[in-house]
């Protein structure tokens, strides 16, 4: 085979094409030759090899084109991220059974299983009738009767809750899920679900378009993912991100590439802020703060997720409350957005401008040589006129 391809780079062909010939399975010079000469062949335009027409993969509905071995590890990439399958040249979220039913013939059969068996778990995942078993060794899932008030899963016989998914107990007979739940906060504290849901509430986010919620590792980037809707989110103010053509803010936005539109006291910009100035911000909003100095040498007790999932103590020196001062700023961070606070007094006369001007407001006008102060209180008065800030929880109600 190696010998049949140096021979036909010898010819004039690419090396792309003569590989490509002696992957068909051509065997002589007289077959590769005739192959060559009669097939078409398009540069895949991820890894800009040539390739014979039958080896491409068109995606739909954008018909954009790459090689099959591209494809399947771009979607493959996109599956294990947790992301929507979507186009590599346009972005536009691709038709996934069209999309399976095109590549089944270009992969190998454990590339398409693997595929196709992901596109059935999250199309059973959206179905309203689907359940998971709760149960931590188990987790099976399967199709329930809406009509029911229990689900019994038919791998480890657990009985659950058809609405809510908890495991059955007598305390819901005749109760609503939200009178349950309730039941469990005031009599049974040591319930492992109970637990684990304070844990989620605690630690957890909720998606702003599906409302399902989720454990973030710490340490993790601030732009997240749902794994139920996909939709792309800021894990401080769960504002969705989203693409200039689709984002339906302003004009100004139809030529930015994909963003978000946060409030003035996100993690986004607060983290930009001085550490000192945060502690001032708060105690003028009179936010209680934790701030125990630290003993000598006292590690930072932040554990921090990484990419392989295991947890390990952040290696900074503790600042103050046991946190480094990484850490110690995330924590005000998260004080500012979650009691609301406006941030507005920390911005320069810069940045409250571009807040007016993205929010789609006239600037004033002011004379020539009219003093900073002046002009700084005219602005901050403006912002807090137009544009108060909403108060959007991170996870069900503010704490």
């Amino acid at each position: 085979d190696a010998t049949l391809a140096a021979l036909l780079v010898q010819m004039g062909f690419s090396e792309d094409r003569c590989v490509c010939a002696v992957n068909a399975d051509h065997r002589s010079i007289a077959s590769a030759l005739h192959y060559l000469r009669g097939t078409t062949f398009e540069e895949c335009a991820l890894c800009s090899s040539e390739c014979s027409e039958e080896n491409m993969a068109c995606f739909e509905p954008c018909q954009h084109k790459a090689c099959k071995t591209c494809v399947a590890q771009h979607l493959a990439t996109l599956s294990q991220g947790g992301r929507a399958w979507a186009c590599f040249q346009c972005s536009n979220e691709l038709n996934r059974h069209q999309t399976l039913n095109k590549l089944k013939p270009l992969l190998t059969r454990d590339e398409w299983e693997g595929l196709n068996r992901e596109t059935l778990e999250r199309y059973l995942e959206d179905d309203p009738d689907f359940r998971r078993c709760p149960a931590p060794k188990c987790e099976y899932g399967f199709m329930t009767d809406p009509g029911l008030q229990k689900a019994q899963c038919p791998e480890c016989r657990l009985v659950m809750c058809n609405s809510c998914s908890s495991p059955w107990r007598r305390e819901h007979e005749n109760v609503t899920c939200e009178a349950f739940r309730e039941w469990k906060r005031c009599n049974d504290p040591d319930d492992p679900d109970y637990q684990a849901e304070e844990y989620i509430r605690d630690n957890g986010i909720k998606c702003p378009k599906c409302e399902a919620s989720f454990v973030v590792a710490k340490g993790g980037c601030a732009h997240l993912t749902c794994p139920k809707c996909k939709c792309e989110f800021c894990e401080s103010c769960r504002s969705e991100f989203t693409k200039g053509t689709k984002c339906v803010v302003g004009e100004a936005c139809q030529k930015k590439g994909f963003h978000a539109h946060h409030p003035r006291n996100c993690f986004f910009y607060t983290r930009d802020y001085p550490l000192e100035h945060l502690v001032n911000l708060l105690r003028e909003a009179s936010v209680p703060m934790e701030d125990d100095l630290p003993a000598d040498d006292e590690p930072c007790s932040i554990m921090l997720t990484g990419d392989d999932g295991d947890e390990n103590q952040c290696p900074g020196k503790a600042h103050k409350n046991g946190k480094c001062e990484q850490h110690y700023k995330e924590y005000l961070c998260a004080l500012v957005i979650r009691k609301n606070v406006d941030t507005v007094s920390l911005m320069n006369t810069a940045q409250m401008k571009e807040e007016l001007r993205k929010n789609n407001l006239s600037l004033p006008e002011f004379a020539e040589g009219t003093a900073e102060d002046v002009v700084r209180a005219r602005l901050v008065q403006l912002i807090k006129d137009n544009l108060p800030l909403s108060g959007r929880p991170r996870f069900g109600a503010q704490h």
